[in-house]
């Protein structure tokens, strides 16, 4: 039995801005207490918009789940300016008397037209500024997710530089995009000017040999284009560099202090968001066991970013800051089974980034946007098998390398590189390719399927990269 006295229902998100041609908007309704019968609520918009449904129905077991209804503006050819759109709802009808006959509030739709010179509905600017700049703030996350600085400090100190990138300049194209990266760090230089390259191996005793302090630098850029901008395609391009220094403090133990700078620039035919970032903090390296490596970091930072969006033909400007904050932690490793090298990793970062409010203009109205935390919660896992192959003092490395993602915390919805990938989602990525090389050129070629165990995103792309160490 229901008791009259909460019996009622509960209307959420009313006013509704929607616009013609365009924005969609929606409202909930939920009851406030559990009925002893189903209930049934009429929906009745006027000629100025449409609705998903016609009506709700609760019962004793959904009563408490708010159920949503969209709401579309009628995309018209009168001139009409800004306009409303009334929905009338009819009173609850139930078979339970606390319910039946109950009133209902009416639900008010503001309406942008989109003919004539009427200008965007405030509502739905700032609607469009918040959407793109959430999706902004997603992609650069995913992408600082994906470009964090080499893992295994210990074993970049000792590799003797002989991987594609660990101390020189590349670019190359990957998936149609143009890519490029660079690395340089003390150890390496002195084994550069002490001729020694390829006779080392990551362990501690090459750090204690190459020095206490070392200093080091790296970075990736690139420049993509997903598509024809007509369609909604964004292209863009982006930078993300570090630089840091670390002592060794014990055996197999080195402790230091990175910095991070990183631009994104994203833009299509609606509009164009930049954004210039920095972050700045520790980080730890430790040998757990032979060819065994554990590295955290944590970071803090901040970033200025302008975004420009075309919203039915009239063109609106802001500009906006975020805070930051980033940690990770991996757990790395490089085994030797005869001529064949596993290098496995499990990696598990978080990122937190808050939007402060800001307002936009279109030179003459200003329209205020609320501000946002965006958040990034990333567990990867990947393994790459490599059998090594020696031909006349050229060294080859063909390999099999696979990796496993899982968004745990997703803000939604996002673009990597023009694809898109769903919030909570598990996908892999495999790739097949070859290393080879000499001790101061390497060739690089792969082809990468992006997009198994998911429906919503698949890339495949390849890559061909010539290395030569400086």
């Amino acid at each position: 039995m229901t008791d009259d006295d909460t019996a009622g229902v509960m209307v959420e998100g009313s006013p509704v801005a929607v616009a013609e041609g365009g924005a969609t908007g929606s409202f909930t309704m939920v009851l406030m207490a559990q009925p002893a019968a189903a209930v049934a609520i009429l929906l009745g918009p006027d000629a100025q918009c449409t609705l998903s449904t016609s009506g709700l129905n609760f019962t004793a077991a959904n009563w408490s789940t708010p159920q949503s209804v969209t709401v579309t503006a009628v995309d018209d050819t009168a001139d009409e300016g800004a306009h409303s759109c009334a929905i009338t709802t009819g009173a609850a009808s139930s078979a339970d008397p606390n319910f039946d006959g109950l009133a209902v509030a009416d639900v008010t739709v503001s309406v942008t037209d989109n003919d004539g010179d009427t200008a965007p509905d405030e509502a739905v600017v700032r609607r469009t500024f918040e959407s793109q700049t959430r999706d902004f703030m997603a992609a650069r996350m995913q992408l600082l997710a994906r470009l964090g600085p080499r893992t295994h400090r210990m074993a970049n100190r000792a590799q003797g530089a002989f991987e594609t990138g660990s101390n020189g300049f590349n670019i190359h194209g990957e998936n149609g995009n143009l890519v490029g990266d660079f690395a340089l760090n003390s150890g390496a230089m002195q084994r550069i000017i002490a001729g020694d390259f390829l006779n080392v191996t990551p362990t501690s005793d090459v750090v204690e040999a190459s020095g206490p302090v070392n200093a080091w630098m790296e970075g990736q850029f690139a420049y993509y284009n997903s598509g024809d901008d007509d369609e909604g395609n964004p292209e863009g391009n982006y930078f993300v560099g570090y630089a840091g220094v670390d002592v060794r403090v014990h055996d197999g133990v080195v402790i230091g202090i990175m910095g991070q700078l990183d631009w994104l620039g994203e833009g299509s035919d609606t509009g164009r968001t930049d954004g210039d970032g920095w972050m700045i903090g520790p980080y730890l390296s430790a040998e757990l066991a032979p060819n065994l490596f554990l590295d955290l970091r944590g970071m803090y930072g901040r970033s200025i970013n302008s975004s420009t969006q075309n919203i039915m033909d009239v063109e609106y400007k802001g500009d906006f800051d975020t805070e930051r904050l980033l940690m990770e932690i991996v757990l790395s490793g490089r085994f030797d089974y005869g001529s064949t090298v596993l290098t496995p990793d499990l990696q598990f970062i978080y990122i937190w980034d808050e939007q402060q409010d800001y307002s936009v203009s279109d030179g003459v109205d200003v329209v205020d946007v609320d501000g946002q935390l965006v958040r990034l919660g990333q567990l990867s896992s990947g393994l790459k098998v490599a059998p090594k192959m020696d031909a006349d003092g050229t060294e080859i490395w063909p390999y099999l390398r696979g990796r496993l993602f899982w968004d745990f915390d997703n803000p939604g919805t996002l673009e990597i590189d023009g694809g898109t990938v769903s919030a909570d989602e598990v996908r892999a990525a495999v790739s097949l390719g070859v290393d080879a090389g000499t001790q101061d050129t390497q060739i690089n070629i792969e082809v990468t399927y992006d997009g198994l165990f998911t429906d919503d995103y698949e890339s495949i792309g390849g890559r061909l990269a010539i290395g030569h160490r400086f």
